[in-house]
């Protein structure tokens, strides 16, 4: 198949989402295309179950899986939509055999609720969301046993996903995310250059942009080419920790997904497609700007310091009647107990290491604006948290919690009106996941052919 091909058969493939699914809603589609087998692969931590669906006789299989992070439901769409144009275009089953996995983390899915319905806007979103805290991140949890540092699993959801990494053995892995505020962008395996061409080409005919600018989470050698990064492993993390003198107890994480699944099939491809729920265009600005380097990684410090000044009083205000068993209140938690040694950690590498270059206008974008908007999501989840923690007596709840209302919304104004923050479109982001998808699995066919 030509990647013309694949444009047209995406193109002629209709996707009309306008919101997202809850579980049993994305389950019940899924159940409805006959072509596939569906599996019982396990039950989440809540109990509930997880379910794979799989179709094919090919020799390439292909292992696929949505909701790596709970605040990222663009790969169940993905998934949804992936499954019923496999099933239209019976002739993919010759060459390739699909497990496709709709949702990992269905408890977190519903965690999500109160944002995936109706339009999308950005308070509505901060003040809804949930991430899982580093100790239940399921796409991180995965097992690592080093003469330095060593991280057992615990999550019901990545002992799941290991055991199918591990027994369907597949040559391509994919695990579909999303990413706040950001363009798109990839990370791979390897230095595919032929095949990243065509995603690239595919991307430019998009609305959202590709990641042109160097964002704030990207380190030096992770980039292939502008959009495109290296998989970086827990290993090379921990490797690097400990030739920097970085304290390596800060890592509280285990091995990412996708090193889990090179570790255990090196010669395997593996894809990760980050998705933007909002962007930008000025992070594509590649002007030389007026600080350096050194200083607007600085400035990304001082912004999340501020964050943590701001909710660390009224944590320590209200600790005792915070309520503990609120989903949020891990994730505050390791926010108050590690965040400032981590990140004066970092600010004094930058200091003594930082590069004295003058930045692009992307990069101190992403550094500053990028980073200040997303203190909002740390806000919003605290905002959730003392909601929810009836013990504070009602009327001071309410004025804490208006005390956040406002500070979300003076926060998001100020960038707001400084920039020109876009939604991303459901469809194109399944649209180009999808392509992205396709386009690997045609290459890895073209690559046996002539191997």
């Amino acid at each position: 198949m030509q990647e013309e091909e694949i444009s047209g058969l995406i193109d002629c493939f209709p996707q009309n989402y306008s919101e997202y699914f809850f579980y049993q809603e994305l389950i019940s589609r899924m159940d409805e295309r006959s072509v596939f087998e569906k599996k019982h692969i396990g039950n989440s931590t809540q109990k509930t179950e997880i379910f794979g669906y799989t179709m094919g006789k090919g020799p390439i299989k292909v292992l696929i899986y949505g909701l790596p992070h709970s605040d990222e439901p663009i790969g169940t769409m993905t998934v949804d939509a992936l499954s019923e144009l496999i099933s239209d275009n019976r002739e993919l089953e010759n060459d390739f055999t699909f497990f496709l996995i709709p949702c990992i983390d269905p408890d977190g899915l519903y965690l999500n609720r109160g944002w995936l319905k109706g339009p999308f806007n950005q308070m509505k979103f901060f003040l809804n969301r949930y991430h899982r805290p580093d100790k239940e991140d399921i796409d991180w949890s995965f097992p690592i046993n080093t003469k330095n540092y060593s991280y057992t699993t615990t999550m019901n959801e990545t002992n799941i996903l290991r055991k199918i990494i591990d027994s369907y053995k597949p040559e391509l892995f994919v695990t579909l995310h999303s990413i706040q505020f950001s363009g798109i962008h990839f990370y791979f395996s390897n230095n595919y250059v032929n095949l990243f061409d065509k995603i690239e080409s595919f991307v430019e005919k998009s609305a959202i942009p590709l990641q042109k600018g160097t964002p704030f989470f990207i380190e030096d050698g992770w980039t292939y080419r502008p959009g495109f990064y290296r998989i970086y492993t827990t290993k090379e993390m921990i490797r690097d920790y400990i030739r920097e003198g970085i304290d390596i107890s800060t890592l509280r994480r285990g091995e990412f997904s996708a090193g889990y699944y090179l570790e255990q099939n090196p010669k395997g491809i593996a894809l990760v497609p980050e998705m933007p729920l909002y962007y930008d265009l000025e992070l594509n600005n590649l002007e030389i700007g007026e600080k350096t380097k050194k200083e607007t990684f600085l400035e990304c410090n001082r912004i999340m310091l501020e964050t943590l000044d701001y909710i660390e009083p009224i944590w320590n205000k209200y600790r005792e009647k915070l309520n503990n068993k609120n989903a949020h209140f891990m994730r505050i938690a390791e926010i108050i107990k590690n965040w400032r040694k981590e990140i004066k950690e970092e600010m004094k590498i930058t200091r003594k290491e930082g590069s004295d270059a003058l930045a692009t206008k992307s990069e101190i974008y992403s550094n500053e604006k990028v980073v200040k908007y997303n203190s909002c999501n740390t806000l919003g989840s605290f905002h959730q948290l003392l909601n929810d923690s009836k013990e504070i007596s009602k009327n001071e709840r309410n004025s804490v919690i208006l005390q956040l209302e406002n500070e979300i919304e003076s926060i998001s104004h100020d960038v707001e009106s400084e920039t020109n923050i876009q939604h991303s479109d459901i469809n194109e982001m399944v649209r180009i996941q999808i392509f992205s998808i396709l386009a690997t699995m045609n290459f890895i066919k073209k690559r046996k052919k002539f191997s």
